[in-house]
């Protein structure tokens, strides 16, 4: 096992679990978006997904080794998939005024920081 520091992340182990842990994250997301219906807006990967790929976000910010992203053009590729059917889900639910724009924007946002981590490790 090599070990290049004191802190929790700074082993072989610690990385191993990383990827394991990011890698699920990845696969949880894979899976939702086969299934359209799992991540229309009121659904549990509605809101989980985008969770996911904030953890990932974070996680890859924090400088760990061992965390796992996904390539640039794959986070295009769950964006435009998440957002088609989020925007043709959201008005069921009767947003309150407002929340529709800023949610676009928050979700967008979590997109595009993965998407520019991606980049930046590609």
């Amino acid at each position: 096992m090599g070990t290049w520091g004191a802190g929790n992340f700074e082993n072989d182990t610690a990385a191993d679990h990383l990827s394991a842990l990011t890698g699920r994250f990845i696969s949880d997301i894979e899976e939702a978006l086969r299934e359209p219906a799992k991540i229309e807006a009121d659904e549990y990967w509605g809101s989980c997904l985008p969770c996911n790929i904030e953890l990932l976000t974070m996680l890859a910010k924090a400088g760990y080794a061992g965390v796992m992203i996904p390539q640039p053009d794959e986070v295009s590729r769950w964006r435009n998939t998440f957002m088609e059917v989020w925007e043709s889900t959201v008005d069921h639910l009767n947003p309150r005024q407002g929340y529709k724009a800023k949610r676009r924007l928050a979700l967008e946002k979590t997109f595009d920081e993965l998407e520019l981590i991606a980049k930046q490790r590609d």
